[in-house]
């Protein structure tokens, strides 16, 4: 089987996982939004992000290094598994004891109480961690996405049933620890325990070389966690933890083709990536992708924004009110973040983490800055044009980088973006005609939503073949001919 052909099949296995177990999360949110208030959904939220931001910076970026060095031994594994879940705990403790302080900081007294239940789940991540990205070094992602979407179906599962005996905020905090058990069983099992698990001398060399590669790799992982959720920490001390559940909804929803799409086929990429030895192959495949990654990605993405006041109508109840329009908002990010995920990934398989960390250093910086300044002069709807204009300004970043260092021309990768982008144009008209042209006060809203999907679906399929129709043909072709196999 050819290279490309295991990076498509990796990717369908990714993202049809990683898709159906975010479906799942997302009907059981919608419910939850129904049980909960957007104070509480806020309140956990926050504990969250406090919690995965101490594990984040400590991640170190070992992991990544097993990957991109697909010859490393066990004893370089099991240097990485020591140092990921020893730091890490410790890490986790810290966080634990500072509890308090953040209950008072944010006036929730139970926010101590979800941080020790998060971090609960986080320990156990933490040692899943390294089996999960040897799975990937062998390109077993038939295993990754299975142990995704078994955990994200489980979150679901056990957040509902906590959320209707009446547990509130508290049924968020008990199905992460769940999920957690879920997905380190799969892994833990999974993955050959030689080579993680076998004891090795801890020594110098290796612990410096780890350290190397891995330094910027974490750097960059903070700040691109910190970019992504920071926001929330800030609009949660600005402007409250009602607003911040409502805008941590819409985020969560906005994000789904990036992190659950575009994000993925970047983790099946920089292995793909890494065993192209040249370097020119390394170019032709970035700008390949690019092109078959938009194409799957900016539909979603511009879709939701599309959908959005439908989808707040059929499913939110009044007290989410501001949900529509943020989704609205921050589907942009969505269009701009998978183009520098892209990026990374290429930028990883060669080697090049420092670069990385630069990147992820502007995004963090630009996320920080214009979410507070827009928060809290202008109000919760320019606090999410902020985040929409931080990815965008890193995506653009990114291309002139790889324009700058290996000089593969700008419009070399914009242009394949550009025309699944222009492919969306009749879907968004095609969504506008039947919610103002066809509707009727009399319509029900989940049939509206379906019409406006169905309407939209169609006419993108019309539009790809018509702006991007080489495009369409080569991502048909690898499909099917992965289907095949």
């Amino acid at each position: 089987m050819s290279l490309a052909y295991r990076a498509v099949l990796g990717a369908l296995w990714t993202i049809t996982s990683s898709v159906g177990g975010r479906v799942v999360g997302l009907v059981a949110n919608i419910v939850l939004a129904a049980l909960l208030t957007p104070e509480q959904y806020g309140e956990a939220n926050v504990a969250i992000i406090i919690v995965y931001t101490a594990n984040m910076a400590t991640y170190l970026g070992f992991g990544q290094y097993l990957v991109a060095n697909p010859k490393a031994g066990k004893d370089v594994a099991f240097h990485a598994t020591f140092y990921h879940v020893s730091v890490g705990w410790l890490a986790l403790l810290g966080v634990v004891l500072a509890g308090g302080y953040f209950a008072k900081l944010y006036e929730t007294p139970d926010l101590g109480f979800y941080i020790s239940g998060v971090a609960i789940a986080v320990a156990m991540d933490r040692v899943s961690f390294i089996p999960g990205r040897i799975l990937a070094r062998e390109m077993r992602f038939k295993v990754l996405g299975l142990s995704q979407m078994s955990g994200e179906f489980m979150y679901a599962g056990a957040a509902l049933v906590f959320a209707f005996m009446g547990y509130g905020a508290k049924s968020l905090v008990y199905a992460s620890i769940l999920r957690s058990m879920v997905t380190l069983t799969i892994l833990t099992m999974s993955a050959e325990r030689a080579m993680w698990l076998t004891p090795s001398r801890i020594n110098w060399k290796t612990t410096r070389e780890l350290i190397n590669f891995g330094l910027p790799i974490s750097i960059g992982n903070i700040l691109h966690f910190g970019s992504a959720k920071w926001d929330n920490l800030i609009v949660g001390k600005v402007l409250g933890t009602g607003v911040v559940g409502q805008y941590n909804f819409a985020y969560n929803i906005a994000d789904i083709p990036a992190a659950q799409v575009g994000e993925h086929i970047g983790d099946v990429l920089l292995p793909s990536f890494a065993k192209l030895e040249d370097a020119a192959a390394q170019k032709r495949a970035l700008a390949r992708a690019s092109g078959l990654l938009s194409l799957i990605v900016f539909p979603l993405a511009v879709g939701l924004g599309a959908v959005a006041h439908s989808l707040q109508r059929a499913f939110l109840k009044p007290n989410w009110n501001l949900v529509g329009s943020m989704l609205v908002l921050l589907s942009v990010l969505s269009i701009v973040r998978p183009v520098g995920w892209l990026i990374s990934s290429y930028l990883q398989a060669t080697l090049r983490p420092r670069v990385i960390m630069i990147l992820e250093a502007i995004k963090a910086l630009g996320i920080v800055v214009f979410v507070y300044i827009f928060a809290r002069w202008l109000g919760p709807l320019w606090a999410c044009t902020a985040v929409g204009m931080a990815f965008g300004t890193h995506a653009l970043v990114s291309v002139w980088v790889v324009r700058s260092q290996d000089q593969v021309p700008m419009l070399h990768l914009l242009r394949p973006i550009g025309r699944p982008l222009l492919a969306c144009v009749p879907m968004v008209g095609a969504v506008l005609a039947i919610r103002y042209g066809l509707h009727s006060p009399g319509w029900n809203s989940w049939l509206a939503l379906v019409v406006e999907v169905a309407a939209g679906a169609v006419a993108y399929i019309g539009g790809a073949f018509a702006f991007a129709g080489a495009q369409s043909r080569e991502l048909i072709s690898l499909l099917r001919g992965e289907l095949k196999r």
